[in-house]
C-alpha cells in the first residue's frame, strides 16, 4: 500500500473517529452537563408554571404557545432523565454511541430552555365586554308578525 494512500485513509477515517473516542472518554462530562441543563430547563419550567398560575386569573386562559413549552419541557426532560438512567445501568454496548446521545439531547435541552423565555405575560386576556348585556333593538311589525304567523291577537295599547 502506498504512502500516500495510508495518509488518506487517516484523513478521511480520523475525525469521526476521533469525536466517537471524545464520546467514549469524556463520557462522565456528558452525563454532568446533561444532569445540568435539565436541571435548569426544569427549573424554568417551575417558574414558568408559577408565572402562569399566577397571571391565571379572571378568565385569562394560558397561552397555547406557553402550554406547548410547557409539554415539550416536559418531555425532553423524561427523555433525558430516561439517558441519565441508561447511563447508570452501564448495559449500553458502546459508551461512544451513548455519548453521542447524551450530548445531542444536551443540545436539545438548551434549545427548549432558550425557547422557554417569556419576555411578555403567559395569558391572554378575556374580551373586555364579557359580562355586559349587549341592548337589543325593538322589532317593529311584531305584532303584525305574530298575528299573522300564530294567530295571536294584537294587544291593544
Amino acid at each position: 500500500m502506498a504512502p500516500g494512500a495510508v495518509i488518506e485513509i487517516i484523513n478521511f477515517e480520523g475525525p469521526p473517529i476521533c469525536k466517537y473516542w471524545n464520546y467514549h472518554r469524556n463520557l462522565k462530562i456528558f452525563l454532568d452537563t446533561l444532569r445540568s441543563k435539565k436541571e435548569d430547563l426544569n427549573c424554568r419550567k417551575e417558574d414558568v408554571e408559577l408565572r402562569l398560575s399566577a397571571e391565571c386569573h379572571s378568565g385569562k386562559t394560558p397561552k397555547k404557545e406557553v402550554e406547548k413549552w410547557l409539554k415539550k419541557a416536559e418531555k425532553v426532560s423524561n427523555e433525558a432523565q430516561s439517558l441519565e438512567d441508561k447511563a447508570g445501568k452501564r448495559r449500553y454496548v458502546s459508551r461512544a454511541c451513548l455519548g453521542k446521545l447524551i450530548d445531542e439531547k444536551i443540545k436539545e435541552l438548551i434549545e427548549v430552555y432558550d425557547q422557554g423565555s417569556f419576555p411578555t405575560s403567559l395569558v391572554i386576556d378575556p374580551p373586555s365586554n364579557v359580562g355586559q348585556l349587549i341592548p337589543t333593538q325593538e322589532l317593529v311589525g311584531e305584532a303584525t308578525v305574530k298575528e299573522k304567523c300564530c294567530g295571536i291577537p294584537q294587544d291593544p295599547l
